[in-house]
């Protein structure tokens, strides 16, 4: 948790599917307090002042069972939830899925994957990270994933200190 009061992870899959993944690091996770809404799709990050405050979502479902992409879900009506939050990390997962298109617009991609040009993670467009099994070359484990992101949040902390965003 690196130091957060709490942490909560919100997917649009079940805990069965979030765990059958990765056992191990879905248990730690649990163990270490981390949160899970599942089965749930987050529609607004909402904030005020320049600044985050939460995150407003909706539990979904599969129209059809055992297929996970963003045309299968639906949202359920009357679910609308609100969670406090004062920092938000977006993953994008594995793959650049179509209801994510539109984020990596402009970014330069090989095979799918979106290319760096640090290597913690930038990429050719400013203020822009990427880690994990999205970016060009990484990824591969869980292992590599979150020490990458680790070091693209280094960056980012950099960046956000930097004289650059004082002005």
């Amino acid at each position: 948790r690196l130091g957060a009061s709490s942490v909560e992870c919100i997917s649009r899959r079940g805990t069965r599917e979030l765990r059958k993944g990765a056992p191990a690091e879905f248990d730690l996770a649990l163990s270490h307090g981390v949160g899970f809404t599942t089965m749930a799709k987050v529609s607004e990050i909402l904030g005020s002042d320049g600044k985050v405050r939460g995150v407003r979502g909706s539990r979904v479902q599969w129209k059809e069972e055992g297929r996970f992409d963003s045309g299968n879900l639906e949202l359920i009506p009357d679910t609308e939830f609100t969670i406090n939050a004062d920092t938000v990390i977006e993953a994008a997962g594995q793959a650049i899925g179509d209801d994510c298109s539109s984020l990596v617009d402009g970014l330069d991609k090989e095979w799918g994957r979106i290319k760096t040009v640090s290597d913690r993670g930038l990429t050719s467009r400013e203020a822009v990270w990427v880690a994990g099994d999205i970016a060009l070359g990484g990824g591969g484990t869980i292992v590599k994933a979150v020490a990458e992101g680790r070091d693209s949040a280094n960056e980012i902390v950099e960046y956000l200190q930097s004289p650059k965003m004082e002005s």
